[in-house]
């Protein structure tokens, strides 16, 4: 058990979870009435301790003012692409993990050097799904200001077909959608249709 106070966020492939605020107040209050049914895990650095896993929990207990966290304590990762691939087998099951933050992470190992098919191997994937993603996520930077105000994450089969768009064919999509209902459900609907 160590004190609340004495733990620091580490870096983390997921997104601040500020849209899951009621989750974090359930899980909190779910913790508080049958105790931690999994630890977080740590590691020491100074006298403070940097999470590595269960940024969730820990969030969930910071929210009900729980005053320690059940912990495992670990060693520090060794690099930036050991700490992306272990919170990417982690996370990668979990219902709840957007497609923005899988692109997003799987970009960061090709930035790192890491090969389609050395990233498709360690996160038992299909090289065609590596593929699909880094290309959606190409797409998701390259056409960030047409996509700015819509409402909910566009998925990534969606982004990945705006490649296969015109500039003027998506453009024109997106214009429609925000005059319409604003939603990324529509924008996939018209896209996938094309």
């Amino acid at each position: 058990k160590i004190p609340t106070d004495l733990i620091d966020l580490g870096e983390n492939i997921r997104d601040v979870y500020t849209d899951y605020e009621e989750e974090l107040y359930e899980l909190g209050e779910s913790i508080k009435q049958v105790g931690q049914l999994q630890p977080c895990t740590v590691y020491q650095k100074g006298d403070r301790y940097i999470l590595k896993y269960g940024s969730r929990r820990f969030k969930a207990c910071l929210k009900a003012e729980i005053p320690t966290v059940d912990c495992i304590i670990s060693t520090e990762f060794k690099d930036e692409k050991e700490r992306i691939l272990t919170q990417a087998i982690e996370n990668e099951h979990r219902k709840d993990m957007t497609d923005r933050e899988r692109e997003s992470y799987i970009s960061e190992l090709r930035k790192m050097g890491m090969s389609i098919e050395q990233i498709a191997h360690e996160l038992k994937k299909s090289k065609g799904w590596i593929s699909k993603s880094l290309k959606a996520y190409e797409q998701r930077e390259k056409n960030a200001d047409l996509l700015a105000g819509l409402q909910g994450e566009v998925d990534t089969a969606t982004m990945y077909q705006f490649d296969k768009l015109s500039n003027e064919k998506l453009n024109e999509f997106i214009e429609e959608v925000k005059k319409e209902d604003n939603t990324s459900e529509s924008l996939g609907i018209k896209v996938r249709k094309e």
